[in-house]
């Protein structure tokens, strides 16, 4: 089991890195809706600005990573992989996709780094597996009548 928080329990962060805003936004309510305490989510639609972000955060807990991941769009494709690799970081990386060459996953999951490729369209399913390899915890819900 891959614990990602650290001694103290400070939240972890969750990046989630997706071109298309309305994604990022999904899955921010995937984790809400699964009632996930202590996390910290942040979205980018540029995978420049989150290296950037990276950068700046070097010191901080490793974070969970959502990355997606398409053929032909700039640095929102290997490029970010290669640049993510320099940092020497201790994140946890997911590969999000519409992808359904095995050449793709092959490239992406031959970093040591990336834990895990998903297939578009992220589902509760997913977030759910996320929560469970890194021991979220989950506030009780209160059910209304």
């Amino acid at each position: 089991m891959m614990i990602s928080k650290r001694k103290n329990e400070e939240p972890i962060e969750i990046i989630v890195i997706d071109s298309d805003s309305f994604v990022v936004n999904l899955i921010n309510m995937l984790f809400v809706l699964e009632n996930v305490d202590d996390i910290g989510f942040i979205g980018f639609d540029n995978s420049s600005h989150a290296l950037d972000y990276l950068v700046l955060s070097a010191k901080n807990p490793p974070k969970i990573i959502l990355f997606e991941v398409i053929k032909n769009s700039g640095i929102h494709d290997y490029t970010f992989l290669e640049e993510y690799a320099l940092l020497n970081r201790n994140d946890f990386i997911y590969i999000l996709t519409v992808s359904i060459d095995n050449n793709d996953q092959m490239n992406c999951m031959s970093y040591d780094f990336v834990k895990k490729y998903i297939a578009k369209p992220i589902e509760i399913s997913n977030i759910r597996d996320l929560i469970n390899e890194h021991g979220f915890k989950r506030v009780k819900r209160i059910e209304t009548k």
